[in-house]
């Protein structure tokens, strides 16, 4: 049986110089390139140490000037935006302030259809429904003459 004989093992970087082989590792992870080679740990160190310590800077740099201009843009906000035109149209029928008069659901009977009804035709205070006839404000209304007395009644007793 023959012995067999211990094959040397091949590095791929086998025939690549150092320059070559640092140059691809420094590329790889750090972006930056060096022509020289790789010639003892502690400079190797020295050498990253020293390229992150740069990176770090730059980014540093850029930050700030990135901030920099945010906080000029922030400034001046009000200057490069134009004033918000007023509106011109007239708020929507809900959004009206109420009617100037008194509440008149307070009065029994008289619910918010039976007010609408009353402050559309001009009926918005106590005083005016109890300066009514009964049958005016049942016409107004809607309603039977002898619930528009009990209104007008219960509107005499709020003034």
């Amino acid at each position: 049986m023959p012995l067999r004989t211990a094959r040397r093992r091949t590095s791929p970087w086998r025939g690549i110089s150092q320059t070559i082989r640092h140059r691809g590792i420094v590329t790889g992870r750090l972006i930056h390139t060096t022509r020289t080679p790789l010639t003892s740990a502690p400079n190797n160190l020295a050498y990253h140490r020293d390229t992150m310590n740069h990176t770090m800077k730059n980014a540093i740099r850029i930050a700030g000037v990135v901030a920099g201009l945010a906080a000029a843009a922030w400034a001046l906000r009000d200057r490069m935006l134009p004033d918000p035109a007023p509106p011109t149209d007239s708020p929507p029928k809900f959004r009206t302030g109420g009617t100037t008069g008194d509440d008149l659901t307070e009065i029994k009977g008289i619910g918010p259809a039976f007010a609408q009804r009353l402050a559309d035709s001009g009926i918005t205070t106590f005083s005016t429904l109890a300066g009514e006839d009964a049958s005016t404000v049942a016409e107004v209304a809607n309603t039977t003459e002898t619930a528009a007395q009990r209104w007008i009644d219960a509107a005499a007793s709020h003034v």
